[in-house]
């Protein structure tokens, strides 16, 4: 059988219906299919356990059963086979929103069965089938990363809400990350009726700034550095903050070892010889040590942070909501696909934060980054929004403070040479 052929499982449980099926396709796109007859839903699942159909044909009902209960059976089992159901005219759609593992199926009146639009009607329903598998793919990867963080995650909205948590959190919290959804987080960590004053959530919620604290609480049962940072919708309001707790018990009972070692080995220099005064300076010399491995640690603690609070807040959101609440094109939904996949990648990669010591803003970091990976002007300009003008002003900015100004050098091959 020839490559192009398209694999069709055709669900009718009448035979004289069948042929004239059979007949419209021959009519419309010769050649190009291979058609299999099942009697009835039982029969197509069962049929798909045995051979690979690249999509399926099904009347809306046959008897009490419809077509999506069906293509929900079929989702149970992981087949995500594209599915046209065909209505008759003036029936209303099948609502299917409640069917389990399917983001729903292609309707296709019997009127327009025929004619020039069938072979249309097939491409578009495999097509919309692999996109929106590729988005879920996508969306996957992103909550695998997310709750792949050792550190408790939780994305917070201006009522203290949960909006999303990571596992790391939800185990803390001795929990599900799904049971933790809609209930207030001075609630579930403080055990509190109202939103706690001392809490970094509630400083942010306050003035948009970032904001830390050092807390010890028994709900997470432990000593936390915790950080918020705000984040916006598309209007430039306030929307919410993404709490991140790095665990610091051990360190913090490190440091109340060395201090009450210090205070014991002090006693000793003053009452013993200088050999134990030597011992002491070398002591005091390892503290010094370990406080400058601290600082390191802390320098890079906030610079992670602050990488994946920018790229989570400023590009994986913006695609997601568009992605869920827009009517998008293949090539706009290709183009937020590619852009999550990017982001995530980036999160792990040192090149934002070696722009935002440069001095870039985050604005000029994205734009940095699309002419690193090659992106023409006209394809950045789409992307942001912006006009060419704009766009120039801001490859200019870039230039100037990676000191290129009145060099001759290109653009994208230096911002490649930085690690």
């Amino acid at each position: 059988m020839d490559k192009t052929t398209t694999r069709i499982l055709l669900v009718e449980p009448r035979e004289d219906s069948y042929q004239l099926i059979d007949d419209l396709f021959s009519k419309n796109i010769p050649g190009h299919y291979e058609l299999d007859l099942a009697p009835s839903y039982t029969a197509a699942l069962s049929m798909v356990q045995h051979r690979n159909y690249d999509i399926c044909f099904a009347p809306s009902h046959i008897g009490e059963q419809n077509a999506i209960d069906m293509l929900s059976e079929m989702s149970k089992n992981a087949w995500e086979i594209p599915a046209i159901v065909l209505t008759d005219v003036g029936e209303s759609r099948i609502d299917d929103a409640d069917a389990p593992g399917r983001k729903g199926a292609h309707f296709l009146p019997l009127g327009q069965f025929g004619g020039n639009f069938l072979d249309q009607h097939i491409r578009y329903a495999m097509e919309r089938n692999r996109v929106e598998f590729a988005v879920m793919q996508a969306k996957k990867e992103w909550e695998q990363i997310f709750d792949a963080v050792p550190d408790p995650i939780a994305i917070i909205d201006r009522s203290y809400l949960f909006q999303r948590v990571n596992r790391a959190m939800a185990d803390r919290l001795g929990s599900k990350p799904e049971d933790l959804i809609g209930r207030t987080c001075y609630e579930v960590v403080h055990g509190l009726s109202s939103p706690a004053d001392f809490c970094p959530m509630a400083l942010t919620l306050k003035d948009g700034q970032e904001h830390f604290a050092e807390v010890c609480e028994k709900n997470l049962h432990g000593i936390f550095l915790v950080s918020v940072s705000p984040f916006f919708d598309d209007h430039n309001s306030l929307h919410g903050g993404i709490y991140i707790a790095r665990d610091i018990t051990q360190l913090k009972k490190t440091e109340e070892s060395l201090r009450k070692s210090k205070q014991d080995l002090e006693q000793k220099v003053a009452i013993c010889t200088s050999e134990l005064i030597e011992k002491s300076k070398l002591l005091e010399e390892s503290n010094v040590t370990l406080r400058v491995l601290q600082r390191h640690r802390e320098e890079d603690r906030a610079e992670i942070q602050d990488s994946v609070t920018h790229n989570v807040r400023k590009l994986v959101f913006p695609n997601l909501d568009q992605m869920e609440h827009g009517i998008l094109s293949k090539e706009q939904l290709n183009v937020c696909i590619r852009d999550i996949r990017n982001t995530l990648e980036k999160i792990i990669s040192p090149f934002p934060r070696s722009m935002h010591r440069m001095g870039l803003t985050p604005s000029e970091t994205r734009i940095a980054e699309m002419i690193r990976a090659g992106k023409s002007n006209k394809e950045i300009a789409e992307l942001f929004s912006i006009s060419d003008g704009t766009l120039r002003t801001h490859r200019e900015r870039i230039r100037r403070k990676l000191g290129l100004t009145n060099r001759k050098i290109n653009l994208q091959t230096y911002l490649h040479s930085l690690q």
